[in-house]
C-alpha cells in the first residue's frame, strides 16, 4: 500500500469492484446541495433529458457514443450554471481542503489541470499543496489514442499553448509521473465513474499508471454535477475520490456494501 519516497495510500482508498463493465439504463438526478440557487438546480435537471437507453455488454459503440454525447451536452450546461455562481467559492474551498484527507506519510507528485472553460480553477489548490511539499504538474496531450504525459509546473511558472490552446509547461520543464491525479469531469456518480470529454486521454492514462504503481485518482467537480449513474463503457476507469466545494467523497466508503 505504499511507495518509497511518495505516499501511503490509505487502506480501502482504491475501489475493488470490477472495472469497466456495462450496466442497465442509468437514471439521472442531482443530489443537489441546498447552498446553491434555484438557477443551478434548474440546470442540473437538464441531465434528465438525456433519455438513456438500456446499455448491455452487446450495446454497440455507436449507441454508447450517442448516449454519452447527449449526456455531455446536458452535463455541460449544469457545470456552466454552477461555475457562473460558485467559481470563486469552489476554488477557495478546494484550496482549503487540499489533500489533507489522503493522510500521506510523505508527499509525492500531483497532477492538476489548467482551468479550461467552466472547470474549477485548481491553481489556488496547487499552490497550497505545493507549499506542503508536493510536486505539482500539468498533463500534456501527445496525440489521439496516446496516454497523457506530465511535466512539473507550479502556479506562476511559464506556460506555452497546448492542445485546444490550453496552457501547458514549456518543453524544457521536468518530466514527472503522478502519484495522485486530479481529474476534470462533466458528471460523476458515487460508484466513482465520470463523464469525460470523449477523448479517452484520462482513462488511458489511469489504466496505464495503475498497471505500474499505486495511484490515487480524484475527480474535481461542483457538487451539482453529481448524477445517479454515469453512462459507462468497457474502458472507463472509476475514480477513488471525488472532491467538490462541499468536501471530499471517498468512493470505497460510499460503495463498501458492494465490495
Amino acid at each position: 500500500n505504499s511507495m518509497p519516497g511518495a505516499l501511503t495510500i490509505r487502506k480501502g482508498a482504491v475501489p475493488g469492484w470490477t472495472r469497466g463493465s456495462f450496466h442497465t439504463a442509468p437514471t439521472y438526478y442531482c443530489r443537489f446541495p441546498a447552498s446553491v440557487s434555484q438557477t443551478v438546480w434548474a440546470a442540473s435537471q437538464l441531465i434528465t433529458s438525456c433519455n438513456p437507453i438500456p446499455m448491455t455488454a452487446d450495446t454497440d459503440d455507436d449507441a454508447l457514443a450517442a448516449q454519452k454525447a447527449g449526456a455531455r451536452k446536458a452535463a455541460g450546461r449544469t457545470r456552466a450554471a454552477a461555475h457562473a455562481e460558485l467559481a470563486e467559492k469552489a476554488a477557495r474551498a478546494l484550496a482549503v481542503t487540499g489533500l489533507n484527507f489522503l493522510s500521506p506519510s510523505t508527499e509525492g507528485v500531483v497532477s492538476g489541470f489548467y482551468p479550461y472553460r467552466t472547470e474549477i480553477d485548481l491553481r489556488p489548490m496547487l499552490t497550497t499543496i505545493g507549499r506542503q511539499g508536493w510536486t505539482t504538474c500539468l498533463p500534456i496531450v501527445l496525440g489521439a489514442g496516446i496516454p497523457l504525459d506530465f511535466k512539473a509546473w507550479r502556479p506562476g511558472d511559464d506556460t506555452v499553448p497546448g492542445a485546444w490552446g490550453i496552457p501547458i509547461p514549456p518543453p524544457a520543464a521536468q518530466d514527472v509521473e503522478p502519484d495522485v491525479m486530479l481529474v476534470p469531469l462533466l458528471a460523476f456518480d458515487r460508484a466513482g465513474y465520470r463523464l469525460g470529454y470523449g477523448g479517452g486521454f484520462y482513462d488511458r492514462t489511469i489504466e496505464k499508471l495503475r498497471g505500474q504503481k499505486p495511484l490515487i485518482t480524484i475527480g474535481i467537480a461542483f457538487a451539482a454535477q453529481e448524477v445517479a449513474q454515469v453512462i459507462r463503457g468497457p474502458y472507463d476507469q472509476p475514480l477513488d475520490w471525488i472532491l467538490t466545494e462541499t468536501g471530499p467523497i471517498e468512493i470505497a466508503a460510499e460503495n463498501a456494501y458492494r465490495l
